[in-house]
């Protein structure tokens, strides 16, 4: 195959490795075989939850003053979505935020989808009644239109007759005059109009003696269809009846067929089942025959065990006699002797005693003051160190590398030190929003040096420095993404590239969009191709990171990836 697609995710157990939304290991249904030189991959499509807040963890920052030792105040972790929760956080107004902050808002995503599919039903319902309605009034309409055709098709068959009748008159009353018959010519007084009424009376009744002569040859016709009908019917029913009974015929012989069958299979069975009780029975007569000649052994071995117990309890109790007489011996020399070694041996017990408590205490002390001395020329080499570094860092090297470097020392000496954590920094700081930024004021500039910010806790308040050397406002906004602006989605079996300076298994960078409690389906419109490591692919293992390297916590949901082979041509 040429081009193929797999689909990652996350949901499918591992028993070898505890899956994640971020990191997970999918082991495939069969191995690829792969000619690593001719097959790249790449991600197509990655779906995941926005299900991560902007402050995944409890950030840091560090306070350093001139003649006391640093304050950590921490920055509590939430899914912060306004600079003021932001400012309210940092000035210690509010209560920490759990990580899987906002119940408020799954109550609304709750109550929002609740009434969505409230909103679904009435619609489904109304659409149904509006269906219903058109339904019926389809159906009125059809009907008038069936009964205005019925009546209209009635009119003209009226009218096509009362056409044809003058017409047929006018023929006659036409051939009657070609011929010299008289033409009747409408009366002009009572008497012709009484013989034109009489004339057209007698036609009257020969046109009724018509239809019903007509009537009558339907009626005949019909009576002789039905006995037809009746006929067939009777005929028809007559070879049902032939060809039930023959069913029913064959249907019994098949059953007697059957039940002889059953019956002969019975008689095999009853005879396997009697072959097998001979074999049970037989089978446990040797097994009872075996049992017996166990039980025969172990009775004898028994028998012979109870002899050796007997002849060695003998033994055992003959060698107690002899002990207690020798002990007894030995008991009355130590009563003649105790007087004379006993004082001797208690005064040399205690001296040894108070020697080796003596000697535990010294050392103990010694001990002691030779940790409190180390620990003390530990602090002040610490302490020398700590103020070199934090002069360092405040007047700033002017080379970059330096600075880094200095503040590198900065970290490592401070890790060191004892330092009193806070929650809230409130008391030497107050922070304000200037322009949507943040702002940081110093309460007591004569006793602050500066304020050290951990990296990830200064990018998300918008300083570009981890050192603030006095008041200011941070150079940009807030980044409500915190720590995970971007998805750096990282695969096992792809070579290592250059990513900064060095080399990762960085598959593809992944922009952050959407708002939180959304899903995102974001389609790579132009995927970046790369070669894989092996030519045998048995499991795939994909992580979703940081920029910081961290794993991107999401507090629900799971990934899914789609990853794209294809053949080098």
């Amino acid at each position: 195959m040429d081009d193929f697609y797999i689909t990652l995710p996350s949901s499918v157990k591992n028993p070898q490795f505890e899956n994640t939304s971020s990191r997970y290991v999918t082991r495939l249904p069969q191995v690829l075989h792969l000619e690593k030189d001719k097959y790249v991959v790449a991600v197509t499509d990655i779906i995941y939850p926005y299900s991560f807040v902007n402050v995944g963890r409890e950030l840091n920052y560090w306070i350093h003053f001139k003649n006391k030792e640093p304050v950590n105040v921490t920055f509590p972790a939430a899914q912060y979505s306004k600079i003021e929760q932001v400012i309210d956080a940092l000035n210690g107004k509010t209560p920490r935020m759990k990580r899987r902050a906002p119940p408020d808002l799954e109550y609304e995503m709750k109550r929002a989808k609740r009434e969505m599919s409230e909103a679904e039903k009435l619609a489904r319902i109304a659409a149904s009644n509006a269906a219903f309605a058109a339904e019926a009034k389809r159906q009125q309409v059809l009907e008038e239109a069936k009964n205005e055709a019925i009546r209209l098709s009635n009119h003209v068959f009226a009218d096509a007759a009362n056409k044809r009748r003058l017409k047929e008159e006018a023929e006659q009353a036409a051939q009657r005059a070609s011929q010299g018959a008289p033409v009747t010519i409408p009366a002009t007084n009572e008497k012709e109009e009484e013989e034109l009424k009489k004339e057209k009376e007698a036609q009257e009744a020969k046109k009724a003696e018509d239809a019903r002569k007509e009537a009558k040859r339907r009626e005949d016709a019909k009576k002789a269809q039905d006995a037809k009908n009746e006929e067939d019917a009777r005929k028809e029913a007559k070879r049902q009846e032939d060809a039930k009974k023959a069913q029913d015929a064959k249907n019994e012989e098949d059953v007697r067929k059957e039940a002889k069958r059953q019956e002969d299979a019975k008689k095999a069975e009853d005879a396997k089942k009697a072959e097998e009780v001979r074999r049970e029975a037989k089978k446990a007569e040797d097994a009872k025959k075996a049992e017996d000649a166990r039980i025969e052994a172990k009775r004898q071995e028994d028998a012979k065990k109870a002899e050796e117990e007997k002849k060695e309890e003998e033994k055992k109790k003959k060698q107690e006699e002899d002990k207690k007489i020798i002990d007894h011996h030995l008991s009355v020399v130590d009563d003649y002797l105790k007087p004379f070694t006993e004082i001797p041996n208690q005064i040399i017990k205690a001296s040894n005693k108070a020697f080796e408590d003596e000697e535990k205490r010294r050392q103990a002390a010694i001990d002691l003051h030779y940790s409190v001395e180390k620990d003390a020329l530990r602090r002040i080499e610490i302490g020398k160190e700590y103020n070199e570094v934090v002069l360092s860092v405040l007047d700033r090297p002017i080379d970059r590398h330096e600075y880094i470097n200095v503040k590198e020392r900065l970290e490592r000496i401070r890790s060191k030190m004892e330092t009193w954590i806070v929650q809230s920094g409130n008391e030497y700081l107050h922070f304000k929003t200037v322009d949507d930024r943040i702002a940081i004021e110093f309460k007591d500039p004569d006793q602050i040096l500066f304020v050290e910010f951990e990296p990830s806790c200064a990018y998300f308040l918008g300083f570009h420095d981890t050192i603030v050397r006095k008041s200011c406002t941070a150079p940009s906004n807030l980044d409500y993404f915190g720590n995970v602006s971007t998805l750096y989605l990282y695969c096992d079996i792809i070579d290592p590239i250059i990513v900064g300076d060095q080399k990762n298994q960085l598959l593809s960078v992944i922009p952050c969009k959407g708002k939180y409690g959304e899903m995102i389906h974001h389609t790579i419109p132009q995927p970046r191709y790369l070669p894989i490591m092996n030519s045998t692919i048995n499991s795939i293992k994909v992580e979703l990171l940081s920029e910081f390297a961290e794993p991107i916590n999401f507090n629900w949901g799971s990934t899914i990836l789609v990853l794209h082979f294809k053949k080098i041509k």
